[in-house]
């Protein structure tokens, strides 16, 4: 029962997360820099379509073009170089 009621704040937090980023009140950057509980085992993919102006196909070559781990939990600090290619393209993206 107690893994349910985790399961279910993870994804709770997740989805409160989406909104914050689609509304703008908080940034990409934050999140992959210091990644709350709720978005340790989020997908990239799924955080950038929360962006506005981002839809799968910008989202899909972010990914492709930084060569990106699917989750932030897989993106450590060997990828830190990563983490602002990622960060360019999606403030990139979103201002076009």
């Amino acid at each position: 029962m107690r893994a349910l009621q985790h399961a279910n704040e993870i994804r709770s937090g997740r989805a409160r997360l989406k909104r914050e980023l689609a509304l703008a009140r908080v940034q990409i950057e934050e999140i992959i820099a210091r990644p709350p509980e709720s978005a340790k085992t989020a997908k990239v993919y799924d955080l950038l379509l929360a962006l506005p102006k981002i839809g799968p196909a910008k989202a899909t070559r972010c990914l492709t073009h930084c060569r990106i781990a699917p989750s932030i939990a897989a993106v450590e600090m060997h990828q830190a170089l990563v983490k602002g290619a990622i960060i360019r393209v999606a403030s990139q993206a979103a201002a076009l």
